[in-house]
């Protein structure tokens, strides 16, 4: 019975509303690793769809220095009132850890049913492609630097 409009000027009052459905388990994400976001920065730069995806379909990072980097890739096929998953696709970016010396330690997330999955490391210093294990979900991905110890 709240009167909402959304940004584009759509009625939204008395519809369901759709997309990112998974948002509260990307919180519980940060949540439960004790990831304070603020102690990082945006720097979407850092990467890039490699099926072309922009806008608001695109993949989005933030990073705290050159320890850590987190990226939420939507992997969808339609945004806004229209938000869809790509129900054919695994998540694809590229992550341009050319100014990243190092090794990096991979960790895949599925916020859908809160599922992390270990994917090996990737060395810096170039840009690396990095591929979801899952098709047709949503997902965060997080490199945090091995010590060099």
């Amino acid at each position: 019975d709240l009167a909402w409009s959304g940004i584009e000027g759509l009625e939204y009052t008395g519809e369901q509303l759709v997309g990112l459905d998974s948002m509260r388990f990307v919180t519980r994400y940060f949540k439960d690793r004790k990831l304070e976001l603020g102690s990082f920065l945006p720097d979407d730069a850092l990467v890039t769809d490699l099926d072309g995806r922009t806008d608001r379909l695109r993949p989005v990072a933030t990073r705290r220095d050159s320890k850590e980097i987190v990226v939420y890739h939507p992997n969808a096929v339609a945004s806004s009132y229209d938000a869809a998953l790509d129900s054919a696709r695994a998540a694809r970016m590229r992550i341009d850890l050319t100014s990243f010396r190092g090794s990096y330690k991979v960790t895949w997330y599925r916020p859908v049913d809160g599922v992390a999955k270990a994917g090996g490391s990737v060395k810096g210093g170039a840009p690396r492609d990095l591929v979801a294990p899952w098709v047709g979900v949503d997902v965060v991905l997080r490199l945090v630097k091995r010590s060099t110890n």
